[in-house]
């Protein structure tokens, strides 16, 4: 058959052509997500657009600091010769995209629609974060229409799986699962935005991470004020707002994601600036909690 002829499906009078390829009909069909490619440092983490010229990494760690100056392209043979390529890549899905996916499926609003009519049982018993104080101290946002709220998921992985006798490589899942579903439906496959994985070898630092959630957090920042997204019951367009809380993971990843020190580190805990030569002092009265103002200071030092 070919594909470049009108086909005519029943007795209707509207025509259409078959794609003629594979890759045009995954696009129709926005069968695979869209993903935006970033050349990485394979040092510091720091992206540029696919096109910079850059040679060397231009990223200073502070601004008295000396640049990471680690080469960003190598050479790599091919068939047709010798070929310039960027050393390491770092592939982001597209949140907007993802989400107007997300939303497009038939159904998938009413189940969301379920939380903002949500009432916490009077026994006091929580069978969902639905029913959590913190959830209710949202306030407004939670029970206005068409407000999101996601969860932050952050940890390492190897992906020889075998620790002893494989290579010690180590890759991070950044993935973010929308609380609006019931706790049963939150984790699946189709309703989890799969942000990206950190390039390996090797975990970045707390400081070289920066560079590898900015982008994901650039895009969910466009969503707080409310952005139009297509739907499956608004094929016009309707507004959106997003937020992201809370931040999911072991101790580890979450102080590295969040930019706290690690658990070793005197200031050990990320709620309160208990000294760790304290670490034994159980009365909570006496823990001073940690000040917004102050995390911003500290973070902007």
């Amino acid at each position: 058959m070919n594909p470049s002829l009108p086909i005519i499906s029943g007795h209707s009078n509207h025509s259409f052509s078959l794609p003629h390829n594979v890759h045009t009909a995954i696009t129709t069909l926005s069968i695979q997500p869209q993903i935006t490619r970033y050349i990485c440092c394979p040092k510091c983490f720091h992206h540029y657009s696919l096109g910079e010229l850059a040679k060397f990494c231009t990223w200073h760690e502070t601004p008295q600091s000396r640049p990471c100056g680690e080469k960003l392209w190598t050479l790599r043979s091919t068939h047709s010769g010798s070929k310039l390529v960027p050393r390491r890549l770092y592939n982001m899905q597209v949140f907007s995209s993802w989400l107007k996916t997300f939303l497009s499926r038939p159904g998938i609003e009413d189940l969301i629609d379920q939380c903002y009519e949500h009432q916490p049982p009077d026994t006091g018993i929580m069978h969902d974060i639905w029913d959590s104080p913190a959830w209710q101290s949202l306030g407004p946002f939670i029970t206005t229409k068409n407000n999101l709220t996601f969860s932050f998921f952050i940890d390492w992985f190897n992906p020889f799986t075998n620790k002893i006798l494989g290579k010690t490589v180590s890759c991070g899942a950044i993935m973010i699962f929308c609380l609006n579903l019931s706790y049963h439906l939150q984790h699946q496959p189709e309703n989890t935005y799969f942000a990206g994985i950190t390039p390996p070898p090797y975990e970045p630092s707390v400081t070289t991470i920066t560079a590898l959630l900015d982008p994901i957090i650039k895009q969910l920042q466009h969503f707080y004020h409310g952005q139009v997204i297509r739907t499956y019951r608004h094929q016009a367009g309707i507004t959106k707002r997003v937020v992201l809380l809370p931040a999911i993971g072991d101790l580890p990843a979450i102080r590295k994601a969040l930019g706290f020190a690690r658990v070793m580190s005197h200031h050990f805990c990320s709620f309160c600036i208990l000294h760790k030569s304290d670490i034994e002092n159980l009365n909570s009265g006496a823990w001073k909690l940690r000040k917004e103002t102050e995390v911003i200071a500290a973070a902007e030092q």
